[in-house]
């Protein structure tokens, strides 16, 4: 994950001083030069940006790759269809440039039909990856974990106002490998 460096955090903590202006707990500064800083506690923001998108159906983040399950898996299926090869191989190029030591596979579906339902589709979607993430990665690869998580960790709405979101939904139903 990108984060702030010290020295951004520095310069908002003094840029945020400068606008409060003096204060009764706090000296004026006695040249230009000098700065007056509060007594503030701000967040380190973790940011996570995309890194590379390839064709929008493989998103490479420096945490891992988030790969579109709708490319991966024809509707309601667990076995990886033909086009799902080259994301494969992408995916694979990116874990080798990476070298971690695990992996770990998370399969994710939208909210359409049972939570149950969903959570078996996820977990076997997941170990389809796994499985063909392992043939290419050989023996001397990072050990991998897969795992499903349904419907449980949407990044997107399902719907929106009420009404079925498909661009949503869409976004959910994906694989995730994790690097670490």
């Amino acid at each position: 994950m990108l984060r702030w460096a010290s020295a951004a955090a520095g310069a908002l903590v003094a840029a945020v001083a400068l606008a409060a202006g003096p204060t009764s707990a706090q000296t004026p500064p006695a040249s230009p030069d000098e700065v007056a800083v509060l007594d503030l506690v701000l967040p380190v923001l973790d940011l996570e940006l995309p890194v590379s998108s390839l064709g929008g159906s493989v998103e490479v983040r420096r945490s891992g790759v988030t790969l579109r399950a709708d490319i991966l898996f024809a509707f309601n299926s667990a076995r990886l269809a033909g086009r799902a090869r080259s994301r494969i191989v992408a995916a694979v190029k990116e874990i080798r440039q990476r070298d971690p030591k695990r992996l770990r596979i998370e399969g994710h579906t939208d909210s359409k039909g049972s939570k149950a339902f969903n959570l078996k589709l996820s977990r076997r979607r997941a170990d389809a990856v796994r499985r063909a993430l392992s043939s290419r990665l050989g023996d001397d690869g990072p050990s991998i974990r897969a795992v499903g998580r349904g419907e449980s960790k949407p990044v997107a709405n399902n719907t929106t106002n009420g009404q079925d979101d498909p661009r949503g939904r869409a976004r959910n139903r994906r694989v995730e490998i994790r690097f670490g």
